[in-house]
């Protein structure tokens, strides 16, 4: 390495619940991560991402490579997500179709089953009735020890 030469660093993030071949069954985990890629994105400041939806990629921009084992359809997917989550909120009108259109300009197939494209209506929907999160579960168990973590899972989950 030359003293010019800068250091990239590139952010990787991971989400563990896409199936393949099918959509996310928990909405608010997957609009959780997007916030948080969101988030990432700010706090980097633009600097490039890995997003894993599962294994293989497909780039969307110098900034973003997302990867996903299906391709283009559940990338198409998770693009229209984190696209429309933030103009949703912002009581913007949206077009779910404009949007893939423009990403099928440039790759194809962009969500490739009615199942998908109905996930994204659906989440989008889960998205604007579910109240804003000031605070991640990541930001909120950060710093917990292994016992106070137990201690709220059991709180949060025991049968009265």
């Amino acid at each position: 390495m030359e003293e010019d030469d800068k250091i990239l660093y590139v952010h990787q993030l991971q989400f563990h619940g896409w199936p393949q071949g099918g959509v996310p069954e928990d909405y608010t985990n997957l609009i959780d991560f997007i916030k948080q890629v969101k988030m990432k994105q700010v706090e980097t400041k633009m600097s490039p991402m890995l997003i894993h939806c599962r294994s293989e990629f497909a780039v969307n921009n110098s900034a973003k490579i997302f990867f996903n084992r299906d391709g283009s359809g559940s990338t198409g997917t998770f693009l229209t997500l984190y696209q429309l989550v933030d103009v949703l909120r912002s009581n913007s009108t949206i077009s779910i179709y404009n949007v893939i259109r423009n990403m099928r300009e440039d790759r194809m197939d962009m969500v490739l089953t009615r199942v998908q494209y109905l996930y994204i209506y659906d989440t989008l929907q889960q998205a604007q009735l579910t109240p804003e999160k000031t605070r991640t579960l990541t930001e909120e168990f950060k710093g917990m020890d292994d016992q106070t973590l137990n201690c709220k899972a059991v709180q949060e989950f025991s049968v009265s």
